[in-house]
C-alpha cells in the first residue's frame, strides 16, 4: 500500500506551474481581475505544495500508536491522526475567505453591488469550516482498539463497531472493514455536513483513512487481522502488550506477486 511517486510528482509539477503563472500575473500587475486570478493561483499552489511536502515528511516520520482512553471510556490501543489535515483546512478556508472578501470589496468599489454581495456570501461560506473548528466541534481523532470493539473518529464523524460485528479486514487504502451480515456501525456526527470527509465504502463495510494515521496502513492491517483472528488476544488491548504486537507488525506490505 505504498503511495505511488508518479502522481505525486505530477501534482508537484502542476502546483509549481500554477505558482509560476500566479507570480507572473502579479508581476505584470494589470487589470484587477488578472491580479485576483494570480493571487488565487498562488493560494492553490502554496497549499498544494504544503500538502505534498508535509504528507511526504509524515510518511517518513510516522509516529507509533500509544495507550489511551477511547471515547467510550475504555482502555485502548490508540492510533492517533495528525492534526495537519485540520490545520491545512483552516488555513486554506481562511485564505479563500480573505480572497473572496477582497473580490467583494473590489466589486463594490467598481460599482457592481450584486457581484459584491455574491462574493461576500461565498466568503462567509468559505469561512464556515473555520468557525466550526473554532467552536471545538471537530477532532483529528484516530483509531481506538478496545477489548470490546473498534472506535474511530475523523474530524466531525465518528463510528464504533464491536469485534463480533467485523468479518475481516481488507487490504485497501483506505483500509476497509467488512462487517457481518446485519451488523452496522454506530455513527455520530458533531456537524451535519462540514468536515465530514469519510472515505466511500461498499455497503456492509466501513473505511479507515490511514493517510495521516500513526502506524500506517500496513501496521493497522496487521494489528486488526491479529486481533480478529483470535478473540482471546483482545485482552491485551489497552496494555503495553498490545504495543509490542504493533512494533512486531511489518512497517510495509510485502510487494505484490
Amino acid at each position: 500500500m505504498r503511495t505511488s511517486r508518479t502522481p505525486r510528482r505530477l501534482l508537484a509539477l502542476a502546483y509549481a506551474l500554477m505558482g509560476v503563472l500566479g507570480a507572473a500575473l502579479l508581476w505584470q500587475w494589470g487589470h484587477p481581475s488578472v491580479v485576483f486570478f494570480g493571487v488565487l493561483l498562488l493560494i492553490v499552489a502554496i497549499s498544494g505544495a504544503a500538502w505534498l511536502l508535509c504528507g511526504a515528511w509524515f510518511e517518513r516520520n510516522r509516529p507509533d500508536p500509544v495507550l489511551a482512553t477511547a471515547p467510550s471510556g475504555a482502555a485502548a490501543t490508540f492510533f492517533p491522526r495528525s492534526r495537519f489535515v485540520i490545520v491545512m483546512g483552516v488555513l486554506l478556508s481562511s485564505a479563500l475567505a480573505g480572497w473572496l472578501l477582497a473580490v467583494a470589496a473590489a466589486a463594490y468599489l467598481g460599482g457592481h453591488p450584486g457581484w459584491a454581495l455574491f462574493a461576500l456570501a461565498l466568503a462567509l461560506l468559505s469561512f464556515s469550516p473555520v468557525a466550526v473548528a473554532a467552536a471545538g466541534k471537530i477532532r483529528a481523532g484516530g483509531l481506538w482498539l478496545t477489548r470490546s470493539g473498534i472506535e474511530y473518529r475523523n474530524e466531525a464523524t465518528s463510528w464504533s463497531v464491536p469485534w463480533s460485528g467485523v468479518r475481516h479486514v481488507v487490504a485497501e487504502e483506505p483500509v476497509r472493514l467488512r462487517l457481518e451480515r446485519g451488523s452496522a456501525p454506530v455513527v455520530q456526527r458533531s456537524v451535519p455536513w462540514i468536515w465530514n470527509r469519510e472515505p466511500a465504502a461498499p455497503e456492509g463495510s466501513v473505511g479507515i483513512d490511514t493517510s495521516f494515521l500513526a502506524g500506517g496502513a500496513p501496521r493497522v492491517l496487521a494489528v486488526l487481522a491479529y486481533y480478529l483472528d483470535d478473540p482471546r488476544l483482545r485482552e491485551q488491548l489497552g496494555t503495553p502488550d498490545s504495543l509490542t504486537v504493533v512494533r512486531a507488525a511489518p512497517p510495509e506490505l510485502p510487494p505484490a506477486t
